[in-house]
Formats: C-alpha cells, structure tokens, sequence
C-alpha cells in the first residue's frame, strides 16, 4: 500500500512539472490567434551592433527577417509605380529609386486584417516634372468675351488611379505672357487678369468620386497692364495649388488657363516660358 502511495505521488509530480513546463513554453501569439499570455518586448539600449546588421539597439525593438532586404522583394526598391525622375543629377537619375545601405528604412503599413506588411504608398507621386524640364507647350487663349465673362484654355490632361482614399496635392507653376489680341504689346491701360486652374471634366468611367465635375479648383492669378510702348514685359507667374481628398478610383484632371479682359479683348499665353513645373502627389488615407 506504501509502495502504491509512492508511486502514485511521483506520477502527479511529473505531470505537475510536465504542465508548468508546457504552460512556460505555450504560445505568445506567434502562429497563433489565441496566445496564452501578452507579448511584451522589454530592454536596455546596447552599444553592441545587433548581428552582422551594424545597427545598435537604442531602444526596445523587434527584429523580423521576412521583412528584410534578403527575404522580402519588397523591401529596397522604391518605385512600384515607375516614378518620374525628379532631380537629373546623381544618384536620383534612374527609375525606379533604389538602395542598397542596410540602414536605410522602408515603410510599414498596416492593412485592416492587422498584417504588418512593407508598403511603398505612404506617399505617392503620380505626376512630377523632373527639375530643369519644361512641363508645357505654350498654349495662347484670346479673350473674346465681355462683361464679368472670362475663356478657358486647356493646357494640359493628366490621368491618375487611385488604389484607396487619399489625400491629393496638386500643385502647377504655370509662365505666363499678355498681349494685345494681334500678338503686340498692350499700351491701352486696361487691366487683363489671369489665372492657371486645375478641374475634373466629365469623363467616361473616371472622376466618379469627384462630386461636382467641371468646378475650377486651386486657382491662382493676377492682372497685367501698360499704358506706355516699351512698358514691362516678359513672363508672369501663376501658382496654382490645393488640396482635396478624393476616393479610390480612376481620374483625369485638366490644368487650364482662364482670362478676362472684361470690355477689352486680349491675347494671353500660357506656358511661354521653359520652366514650367507640375506635381500631383498622392498620400493614401
């Protein structure tokens, strides 16, 4: 009977040490959508590097390899869309961007499931004029109109997509020369105002998250006058530029010129100059 208590004994010992030793090594959410307790990273700043990285620890962190340079294709290359080049000089003279530095970084987003996943859309540049590059052929558009009436003038189309809401810079320098409606300087001394405008026309299949289309948006201009032959001449600027929030879907926008000489007709161009820039940048929301 003594020799069964024993024996007895020893076996609930065991299982005892065998379930706290299972319970230490039971799962903390990795691999697994019911961990058994709370995953927390705790630690001192080291100024030991963390492997062959070359990177120190300065604060608590969490090192995964599947997001890596050597195990992730996602994780080095900066220009899934192709992007425009942006400056000519080295090193941002090839497309798509690259690195090669392990101590350069690489976004991290995180999707509605909760996947952590590297993502290149923190912000995205859908059209940029590379810097020394002239973005428009001059446009001229006569005024014709009178009373408060002005004239438009397309001067360039651009089309984007949009994978998910975002935030939307636009944003045009536009050079801009006025003259009389025969292409001769103005002397009369009545003002002709100007202005670089941007807007969503009415397109098959596109600008359906637009709301109103065919509204001018991001408008920005000024007035010219002369009265004297010989009186200042040469390129004027317009800035146009806004912001608007737009939802995932296909788009076309037009960048325009708009006069108004009210009673006095007039001759302006648009683009005459050779450093006119846009940029229509994407941040997703």
């Amino acid at each position: 009977m003594k020799k069964q208590t024993k024996s007895t004994f020893a076996s609930l010992f065991l299982t005892l040490i065998c379930a706290v030793n299972g319970y230490a090594q039971g799962p903390t959410g990795i691999n697994t959508k019911t961990p058994l307790q709370q995953l927390h990273v705790a630690g001192t700043s080291s100024s030991a590097p963390i492997g062959s990285s070359g990177i120190n620890v300065v604060k608590p962190t969490i090192r995964i390899e599947g997001l890596n340079m050597a195990n992730n294709t996602a994780n080095g290359i900066l220009g899934a869309y192709n992007l425009p080049v942006i400056l000519k000089a080295a090193p941002y003279n090839a497309t798509p961007f690259s690195w090669t530095s392990a101590t350069q970084v690489q976004p991290v987003s995180v999707t509605q499931a909760g996947d952590l996943i590297l993502s290149r859309d923190y912000v995205i540049p859908l059209v940029a004029t590379r810097l020394g590059d002239d973005e428009l052929t001059a446009v001229a558009v006569t005024d014709v109109s009178d009373g408060n009436n002005s004239t438009v003038g397309v001067l360039k189309k651009y089309a984007f997509t949009l994978d998910q809401p975002a935030m939307v810079h636009f944003l045009a320098s536009v050079s801009v020369a006025v003259y009389a409606t025969n292409g001769t300087e103005l002397v009369d001394g009545v003002d002709r105002a100007y202005h670089a405008v941007f807007r969503f026309p009415s397109v098959a299949g596109k600008n359906v998250g637009v709301g109103v289309l065919n509204t001018l948006f991001g408008q920005d201009g000024n007035s010219y006058t002369n009265a004297q032959p010989g009186g200042t001449n040469g390129n004027m600027y317009a800035i146009a530029e806004t912001y608007l929030i737009l939802q995932k879907g296909n788009y076309e926008v037009e960048l325009l010129g708009r006069v108004g000489g009210y009673d006095y007709i007039s001759r302006i161009v648009f683009g005459p100059g050779s450093d006119d820039m846009v940029s229509i940048i994407a941040t997703p929301l």
